[in-house]
């Protein structure tokens, strides 16, 4: 990714997967908590809070990440007319993502709650899928082509 420091890919790539590891960890208990659905938890008990800060915080970090794509990778893809579709597709599944987080901090009724859960399940396992088809194409392009 030009215009960015060397290492800021690799970043990205570590907190993004901080984010979705973390996510898919705890949501044997976000399912027994929010719907009374016990599940196989691979994470011992006394770890699920550390856990559930440990998703929480990477979610911070990845927003400001967000917000520095913002600036210049997204502009610039915009202005060259590359990857808009997963692109658009990022980014509105991001900002569904961080207003269900929103959410699932702030509503107290247990529908709107039960509702904010799904979505953000949901929307945080799409965004992997949209994330590697946008990263995958963008790998496509940049590997030179070899014309033996």
């Amino acid at each position: 990714m030009r215009g960015y420091p060397k290492g800021f890919l690799t970043f990205l790539l570590i907190i993004m997967a901080i984010t979705f590891i973390s996510g898919i960890l705890i949501l044997p208990q976000a399912f027994d908590l929010k719907f009374a659905i016990l599940l196989p938890n691979p994470v011992p008990e006394k770890y699920s809070i550390l856990l559930a800060f440990l998703h929480g915080t990477a979610s911070i970090i990845f927003i400001f990440i967000i917000g520095s794509l913002w600036a210049y990778h997204m502009r610039q893809g915009w202005r060259k007319k590359e990857n808009i579709i997963s692109g658009l597709g990022l980014c509105f599944c991001f900002a569904a993502l961080f207003i269900s987080a929103m959410g699932l901090y702030y509503l107290s009724n247990d529908a709107s709650l039960a509702v904010a859960s799904i979505i953000h399940i949901s929307i945080g396992i799409i965004i992997a899928i949209v994330f590697a088809i946008h990263y995958l194409h963008f790998m496509r392009k940049s590997k030179p082509v070899n014309t033996i």
